[in-house]
């Protein structure tokens, strides 16, 4: 089984055996900051945000992985939580900047 730092791959099983209100309830709690500081979240009401965190979903990356490929298509938004992430040119010789955790970035057609 995959484990991460310890902890096996089922650790959040019990947000899949609680209420759907109650499951949005833990989400927004802690992913409401990441998305609150953005300029475009600005001003925005708990509700608007919490329908924003309902629609998030989490994904891991390993080290080596690309998130996207130069000249990629994308209509997402990521937030970095852990670690780093390189954004680099075509050829992977230069690093235009290095995100950390808190962090973002998004790439649109």
């Amino acid at each position: 089984s995959w484990a991460v730092h310890g902890r096996d791959e089922n650790q959040h099983e019990w947000l899949h055996q609680i209420s759907k209100d109650l499951r949005a309830e833990v989400f927004f709690t802690v992913n409401r900051n990441l998305i609150a500081k953005l300029p475009i979240f600005k001003g925005a009401d708990d509700f608007f945000l919490l329908d924003v965190v309902q629609r998030m979903v989490s994904q891991l990356y390993l080290p080596g992985d690309y998130v996207l490929r130069f000249g990629g298509l994308g209509q997402e938004m990521f937030f970095v939580t852990k670690g780093t992430l390189q954004a680099m040119n075509e050829e992977e010789t230069t690093v235009f900047s290095i995100l950390t955790a808190g962090d973002f970035f998004w790439r649109n057609r």
